[in-house]
């Protein structure tokens, strides 16, 4: 549980990464005003697609947390593109060997 998991934490440099497995901004919304999370990592596919992801990064943004989506591929580069606080992308390399990207 991430609320427990920021406890344990304190004073580690260790950061908080959490959201796959939030559906909504609701959830979203209490991770932030909870401050349980260092980094927001909501699954664009899981929580209904862009628009509801966008509401997340938004909220986000607005309390400086960044915003790495989970394991969206290509669905998650819109939000990069569009919002500041997602700096990078997740990338699941799912070729048989990982040696090159499909």
């Amino acid at each position: 549980h991430p609320f427990c998991l920021r406890q344990a934490l304190l004073g580690s440099s260790v950061l908080v990464t959490t959201g796959e497995h939030e559906y909504s901004r609701y959830g979203f919304r209490r991770l932030i005003a909870d401050r349980a999370a260092d980094v927001l990592q909501p699954d664009i596919t899981w929580m209904g697609g862009l628009t509801e992801a966008r509401r997340v990064v938004a909220m986000a943004a607005a309390y400086d947390i960044p915003v790495i989506p989970h394991g969206s591929s290509v669905y998650s580069y819109h939000l990069q593109y569009a919002f500041h606080n997602c700096p990078v992308a997740e990338l699941i390399n799912l070729h048989p060997t990982s040696d090159e990207v499909p």
